[in-house]
């Protein structure tokens, strides 16, 4: 398992690193290093197994990421694989996370829900409400 810390911070390691078991990412803010996790290696990043992102209230009461919001959370001489799995905070308001891999960095960036996606979830709320009124 892998943490860079125990609320959010910057780690540097000097070689090379393998994520194997569950790594563990907190995002309390934009400010990387500051705010959320970064990890910066010096040699070559093999990813696996399971990323776990928390948010936490580093600076703000009740973070939550916003449209537009980008977090790098790992920058290495080369990245080798992908995680085999995400666990990532949940978005109510048309928002969904893409995990963007380059050759030399990972991030996570908030982007919107595709329209036909936010039509159906914006719908299938709005017949839940219709259900409750009819048998209430």
């Amino acid at each position: 398992n892998f943490n860079p810390g125990t609320s959010p911070t910057g780690m540097t390691v000097e070689g090379d690193l393998t994520l194997v078991g569950t790594t563990t990412s907190e995002l309390g803010g934009v400010l990387a290093g500051d705010e959320y996790d970064q990890t910066i290696v010096e040699g070559t990043l093999t990813l696996g197994g399971l990323l776990d992102v928390q948010l936490v209230d580093a600076i703000e009461p009740e973070y939550a990421p916003e449209m537009g919001d980008s977090f790098t959370l790992f920058i290495a001489g080369e990245i080798i694989g992908q995680f085999d799995d995400m666990v990532l905070p949940t978005f109510g308001n048309g928002l969904r996370w893409n995990a963007v891999y380059g050759a030399n960095a990972l991030s996570l960036q908030v982007v919107p829900l595709p329209a036909g996606i936010w039509l159906f979830v914006s719908a299938m709320g709005a017949l839940r409400v219709l259900s409750r009124r009819q048998t209430g």
